[in-house]
């Protein structure tokens, strides 16, 4: 059994040496490797969970900007208020 992702030049292929002991082939571009079944499946969840991870980094960075935003205007609008009218001494 075969599975490509032509978008990103990748294949799975799954391999039976025996029933007992089923192997999967990754191909990205011109690399290769050979892994057991379980490797495989740890290593692809391992990827999908960083994967994950990276998407919620991504979308939390989008949410605080516009409070960060919002909170240096907030902090500029207060320290004009407090710093008050620029007097000058003359004589």
């Amino acid at each position: 059994m075969v599975f490509q992702m032509k978008e990103h030049d990748m294949t799975v292929r799954f391999i039976h040496r025996n029933q007992m002991e089923p192997i999967i082939e990754l191909s990205l571009g011109s690399e290769q490797r050979t892994f057991p079944l379980a490797e495989f499946t740890h290593f692809w969840l391992s990827m999908i969970e960083v994967g994950r991870e990276a998407d919620c980094a991504y979308l939390e960075s989008l949410e605080r900007l516009p409070r960060m935003i919002a909170r240096k205007k907030s902090q500029r609008k207060v320290e004009e208020i407090h710093a008050g009218p620029t007097i000058y001494a003359t004589e």
